[in-house]
Formats: C-alpha cells, sequence, structure tokens
C-alpha cells in the first residue's frame, strides 16, 4: 500500500515537472513567435535559437505555427488535472490534423502564398492543390469541416455541445439586451 501511494506520488512529481517545461516551453515558443521579424533577427525575444525556430515554422506553416505554443499551453494546464494519464494518439493525431488543416486554409485564402502570414510552403501547396481539385469554395468548405474535426479530436470538447452552449448563451444575450431596452423604453415612457 505504501509502496503504491509513493509510485503515485511520483508520478504526480513527473507530471507536474512535464508541465512546467512544457509551460516553459510554450511561453518560450509563443515569445519567438510573436516577435519574429525576419529583417531584424537580433531583436527576437527568443534569442538567435527562438528566431530561427519561428522562421523555419513560418516559413513551413505560417500562421498555423502559433497553434503550438497554445496547444502546447493547454496540454501542460491538463496534466495539472487528475486523471489525466497521457496525451494519447487520438488528440496527437488531431493535432497534426488541425495545423495542417488551418495552414492549408490559411494557403487556400492566399492564394497559395508561402509567406509567413499565410499557410507557409506546406499550407500553400495543400491549398493550392485542394483549390485545383474541388474549387475555392469546395477546398474552403472540405478543410473546414477538417479543421473542426481535427479540434475536437484534439481537444475531446465535442462540437455539438459547444455549439448548443454557444447557442444558448446567444439566445440569453440577446433575450436579456432585448428585456433590459424593453425596461429602459417603458421607463422612458413615463
Amino acid at each position: 500500500m505504501a509502496r503504491r501511494r509513493a509510485t503515485l506520488e511520483a508520478r504526480s512529481l513527473i507530471r507536474e515537472a512535464q508541465a512546467i517545461v512544457g509551460g516553459a516551453v510554450a511561453l518560450f515558443l509563443a515569445l519567438a513567435l510573436l516577435s519574429y521579424s525576419p529583417d531584424m533577427p537580433h531583436h527576437n525575444l527568443g534569442g538567435r535559437v527562438g528566431n530561427a525556430i519561428a522562421d523555419t515554422a513560418l516559413q513551413a506553416i505560417g500562421i498555423a505555427a502559433y497553434l503550438f505554443p497554445i496547444y502546447l499551453a493547454l496540454l501542460m494546464a491538463s496534466l495539472f488535472r487528475d486523471g489525466t494519464e497521457d496525451l494519447g494518439t487520438l488528440r496527437v493525431a488531431g493535432a497534426v490534423l488541425l495545423v495542417a488543416s488551418v495552414a492549408a486554409l490559411a494557403g487556400l485564402l492566399s492564394g497559395g502564398a508561402h509567406a509567413a502570414r499565410g499557410g507557409g510552403w506546406l499550407g500553400g501547396f495543400l491549398g493550392t492543390a485542394l483549390g485545383e481539385l474541388l474549387g475555392g469554395i469546395g477546398a474552403f468548405v472540405v478543410l473546414l469541416m477538417l479543421a473542426v474535426v481535427a479540434l475536437v479530436l484534439s481537444t475531446g470538447v465535442s462540437a455539438f455541445e459547444a455549439a448548443e452552449r454557444a447557442w444558448r448563451w446567444s439566445r440569453q444575450t440577446v433575450a436579456s439586451a432585448f428585456d433590459a431596452w424593453r425596461e429602459r423604453r417603458a421607463s422612458a415612457g413615463r
């Protein structure tokens, strides 16, 4: 019993250490990406290494590179919760699909430009290829669907539940605003 408890405590400490290191890496990546300027590499907050990482990521996958620090931070936050044992193959596959679909969407919308603000060379290639195969609107619909599926797989959050919550919240917000407007109008008429 005591041995099992020690093993659980050791796992907990390892997960905590992983979360701290992953959080630091996420912060470093975010700073490197946000301060990236191809003309002024010495101004990058991640130094030369951060600038090289940002340059490579932005050239390869464009704006989808910004998903890495966000997803890594969310992953590290989940390590602090009890019951989270591992990342899971499905979540990793979802994250890879999300990055690829966002890069392809950016590539499609930027006309296949390989710029860092578009989809990078991967997104430009995928977006252009799908655009030629399915047409612009068809490629957009397919890539948007893939991005939503990837978001569901990578986060474990149901798209239907999220849409239902958003619908309830928007209905409540509109109803509250309408009630407030009616009360102001009634009080102004007195």
